[in-house]
C-alpha cells in the first residue's frame, strides 16, 4: 500500500473520530501505530490477529479507554492501527512506554487526533514567539 492510500484510511478513521465527538462530546482520541518486531509478527499472526486487535481493545479498556476500532493496514509501515478515546496524554504516554518496553515493538507511536474546530482554536492562540535570527 502506498502513504496515499494509507493516507485515505486514517482520513476514513478520523471522520469517524469527528462524528463520534460531535454525537458524544469531545473526549481525547488518539491514534496508535506500532510496527512489529518480525518475530513477533509471527507470533501475532500463529495466535490470529483478531486476538490481537481484541488485546489491544482489552489494554485500551484497562486504560480507562474506549476503543473506536483496530485495523490491519496492508501497509509495510505499519501492521496494526488503533484509535481509541484515552483519559489523557499521560495514559497515552504509559501505553506507548509499556509497547515500547515489551520488546514487541519496532516502533510506536501515539498521537492525539484533533477536529478541524480542536485545531482551529489551537492555532488561533496568541504566543509571544520569534523565530531565530528575527527580533
Amino acid at each position: 500500500m502506498d502513504g496515499d492510500h494509507l493516507n485515505e484510511q486514517v482520513w476514513r478513521v478520523e471522520r469517524r473520530v469527528t462524528t463520534t465527538r460531535a454525537l458524544e462530546g469531545t473526549v481525547p482520541i488518539f491514534l496508535a501505530t506500532a510496527k512489529y518486531k518480525p518475530e513477533a509478527l509471527a507470533a501475532a499472526r500463529k495466535d490470529s490477529l483478531t486476538a490481537r486487535a481484541a488485546a489491544s481493545d482489552a489494554l485500551t479498556e484497562s486504560a480507562g479507554g474506549r476503543s473506536l476500532g483496530t485495523y490491519f493496514p496492508a501497509s509495510p509501515d505499519w501492521d496494526i492501527l488503533s484509535v481509541a478515546e484515552l483519559p489523557s496524554a499521560e495514559v497515552a504516554y504509559a501505553i506507548q512506554s509499556m509497547a515500547m518496553a515489551s520488546g514487541a515493538m519496532e516502533r510506536f507511536q501515539i498521537t492525539q487526533l484533533l477536529t478541524g474546530a480542536e485545531a482551529d482554536a489551537a492555532i488561533d492562540r496568541p504566543f509571544n514567539w520569534a523565530p531565530p535570527g528575527t527580533k
